[in-house]
């Protein structure tokens, strides 16, 4: 099968990254979490209209997807997916927004096109954070982080049982695929034959989720999911947290940027 050898291809493709050993998969679950989470607000936060200021924030995407030793394409391939979505509402705000502005780097400009571009890089920016977050921790650890930070617990419940139903959906859709593929003559298939195998996938995995619930429940599965209790944050996640808070706060509620401006113009 194409590409079978690569881990990254399986349906444990997240799994087989939070399994590697960096600097940035070692820190605790619950720091990384809280992290990224304050790092998306304070993104959004920023006026639309801004873009300059907003640039400093790239630093933590690039910095954790460098210490991570998270593959380009990986990360590329994820934001490409949803990036559909967010292109939509970007362009939207063309038409929407006409009045006219002073550019960041002078003169006017139209107000939509530039909250276009501001909401293209936060989602870059906050997509990025996520992705790279998924990818070193693990859904496990992940959900059990968000129960200690005070999260209800039938929510990471939830996403367990989403994150493993998704997987019963994709090897339905892989055996329909192939099996279609196998009795085919032709490189194409009709619409009435796409039409039936989605039908088709939503009954199995119906079943085979039937099946998988009948499983937990013979086992003593009662709705609740029990995660082993996470230990302390060790030194290392504490200092993680509290640089990149720090950073985040001055860049976003401080002029940084005009203040080495100033500093370097004045040494110049």
């Amino acid at each position: 099968m194409k590409n079978r050898g690569n881990p990254a291809n399986t349906v444990d493709f997240s799994d087989f990254f939070a399994g590697k050993d960096s600097f940035l998969h070692k820190l605790a679950p619950e720091s990384k979490l809280i992290t990224v989470l304050i790092y998306c607000a304070a993104v959004i936060s920023y006026p639309r209209y801004e873009i300059i200021k907003l640039l400093p924030m790239a630093a933590f995407p690039l910095f954790t997807a460098a210490a991570s030793g998270l593959p380009a394409g990986y990360l590329v391939k994820n934001l490409l997916r949803a990036a559909p979505f967010v292109l939509f509402i970007a362009l939207g705000n063309i038409f929407f927004d006409t009045g006219t502005i002073a550019a960041p780097w002078g003169g006017t400009a139209a107000g939509g096109y530039l909250s276009a571009l501001s909401i293209i890089i936060k989602f870059i920016f906050t997509v990025s954070a996520s992705i790279i977050l998924a990818a070193v921790t693990g859904i496990y650890p992940l959900c059990r982080a968000m129960q200690k930070i005070g999260v209800p617990e039938i929510f990471a419940v939830q996403i367990l049982l989403v994150y493993r139903y998704f997987f019963l959906m994709s090897e339905e859709a892989g055996r329909l695929q192939r099996a279609c593929t196998q009795r085919s003559f032709r490189p194409g298939l009709p619409y009435r034959v796409y039409r039936s195998m989605v039908s088709l996938l939503l009954l199995r995995s119906i079943i085979r989720a039937e099946n998988v619930y009948q499983a937990m429940l013979s086992r003593g599965f009662n709705g609740v999911i029990k995660i082993a209790p996470p230990g302390r944050p060790g030194i290392s996640s504490l200092l993680y947290f509290s640089f990149w808070i720090v950073f985040f706060l001055l860049f976003r509620f401080t002029s940084l940027q005009q203040y080495a401006g100033r500093l370097i113009t004045g040494i110049l």
